[in-house]
């Protein structure tokens, strides 16, 4: 007999080794309907800090996994500063707490989306990610949202987790799981009819309507972070789906197609493995 169970524990080790290239093929990402072009402006890492320079002159420098998905077939236009040029020739606008932006380019923010734009807002009441760089510098992302001057033109308050206190929070929102570090909370500045904004029962997410333009707007931007999202195994490349451990990326190109199509035919939610769906 203990033969017998050693030879089937071998047999179920070497399924679960050979099995994963079939899993990751079955999930792999998907194939957008419609490409998109996508302008991005960014105050979060997306070239990997600290990489070996050795490394870097073999295999060119690495970037944050986020970009991998988000350009798989779609266009995406990174920037430091928006022009009108730059909107006229984006589908949707991604901006994913950025730095600090001068009055002029959140005026032209603002019309572009009054103007019929499509905006995802990942706006953070407190960053608790570990630092890319040594604390102090300047390319470390904001410690909270910059935005704020935006939201609170479109009657938006965006506040900080209570007692600043970091904390790890599962949810679910338009059929994904999703892990969220200490995020913020959205709410209303007044009672304001005019203010056009579906708010999820926890305040983390809203869906707005900003004159002929849509927004999307999450209180958290550590969900980018591959620390929330990819394989806790670290033997697992970050592609490998049916290894994450919740379904932020894909959550993440749902809202970037969705505001790219006809608000009268919204995307239904990509599935995800039967693993991520437990989840929940």
């Amino acid at each position: 007999m203990p033969w017998r169970l050693l030879l089937a524990l071998l047999l179920a080790m070497l399924w679960q080794w050979g099995s994963w290239p079939l899993i990751d093929r079955a999930y792999a990402v998907p194939i957008r309907a419609e490409r998109s072009h996508i302008l991005l402006l960014s105050g979060l890492p997306l070239n990997a800090a600290g990489q070996d320079m050795s490394a870097a002159l073999r295999t060119g420098l690495a970037r944050a996994p986020m970009l991998d998905f988000i350009s798989h077939g779609a266009m995406v236009t990174r920037t430091e500063a928006i022009t009108q040029e730059q909107l006229r020739r984006a589908d949707v606008l991604f901006l994913a707490h950025p730095r600090a932006l001068p009055p002029e380019q959140l005026v032209l923010i603002d019309t572009w989306v009054r103007g019929g734009g499509s905006v995802l807002i990942a706006a953070d009441g407190l960053w608790s990610s570990p630092p890319p760089f040594a604390l102090g510098d300047p390319r470390n992302p904001p410690i909270t949202s910059l935005l704020t001057p935006l939201l609170t033109h479109w009657g938006l308050r965006l506040d900080a987790p209570a007692g600043l206190v970091e904390r790890a929070v599962a949810t679910r929102h338009d059929g994904q799981h999703l892990n969220l570090l200490s995020p913020g909370t959205l709410a209303p500045i007044t009672d304001d009819a005019a203010l056009a904004c579906d708010l999820t029962s926890s305040h983390f997410i809203a869906h707005c309507t900003i004159g002929a333009g849509r927004a999307v707007i999450i209180a958290d931007a550590d969900w980018l972070a591959p620390a929330q999202w990819a394989p806790i195994s670290p033997a697992r490349p970050a592609a490998a789906i049916a290894s994450w451990r919740a379904g932020n990326m894909v959550w993440l190109m749902d809202r970037l197609d969705d505001l790219n199509a006809h608000p009268a035919h919204p995307l239904p939610p990509r599935p995800l493995p039967p693993r991520l769906r437990g989840l929940a």
